[in-house]
């Protein structure tokens, strides 16, 4: 919470000078391919990869210094994660087999409050200009849920996690322990902007971002075996995006 209220202020601070002829505001929303690496399965196999789509949507707050370079803040609401399936047999999960085995499927979605805040360099004509986009963006978890099944079940057998030495649920759906509460990505956005009236500019374009720092929380930094090292994990993110902004 006090690392949200630092970024809050953060914005606040950014948003006040903004006020004036320079200033546009308006709103976007993005359908993203989301990705989780190294995804940690509750120590068990690493499961098969599948296409994860989630949205995520916000403001957008420009100030404009000259007619080719702005500062973009854009808070909103995003979530992130990963589908993943696999099968293994009846009677281990180590050893992958086509007899008799059991489906095992995951879907994790993790809820951030995202506070990009990037640097905006646009050339072009009066009505159409292509924009390239690059800054940090920073985002805190609101909530991390799964759903574990196996063979189409919720998946409620137990184990028990190698650092903390408790028994978990590996279905369980919270799993905001999991995770930590800070996630800071690079992030790259270009496309292009259109002045559709001379007070609305309409931009469309592509995103993409990486995290920098391991999402895994210190409790849940587990590997498959003891003897393996453990490796981190990120999200990764890339997506079309639209926005709809009133130039003052």
């Amino acid at each position: 919470m006090k690392k949200f209220c630092i970024f809050l202020i953060l914005s606040l601070l950014l948003a006040g000078p903004m006020f004036s002829q320079h200033f546009y505001i308006g709103v976007n929303g993005a359908v993203n391919s989301t990705w989780i690496t190294n995804v940690k399965n509750a120590a068990m196999p690493d499961m098969d990869y599948k296409t994860t789509i989630h949205p995520s949507f916000g403001l957008n707050i420009g100030y404009q210094f000259n007619q080719h370079l702005a500062l973009v803040l854009m808070p909103g609401y995003g979530t992130l994660g990963q589908k993943l399936k696999d099968s293994y047999t009846t009677d281990t999960i180590i050893a992958k087999s086509t007899s008799s085995p059991n489906e095992y499927a995951r879907d994790i979605k993790l809820t951030y409050f995202q506070i990009p805040l990037l640097f905006k360099y646009s050339v072009g004509g009066e009505v159409t200009k292509f924009f390239v986009a690059v800054g940090p963006q920073f985002n805190m978890l609101m909530s991390a849920k799964q759903t574990f099944t196996k063979n189409g079940s919720t998946w409620n057998d137990t184990f028990t996690n190698p650092i903390t030495g408790k028994v978990e649920v590996r279905g369980k759906e919270d799993i905001k322990d999991h995770y930590n509460s800070m996630d800071i990505q690079a992030r790259l956005d270009f496309g292009l902007e259109f002045m559709v009236a001379k007070k609305l500019m309409i931009d469309a374009g592509l995103n993409l971002g990486y995290s920098l720092m391991d999402i895994n929380a210190s409790d849940w930094k587990v590997t498959k075996k003891a003897s393996e090292s453990y490796t981190a994990s990120h999200n990764l993110v890339g997506g079309f995006t639209v926005g709809v902004n009133y130039v003052f």
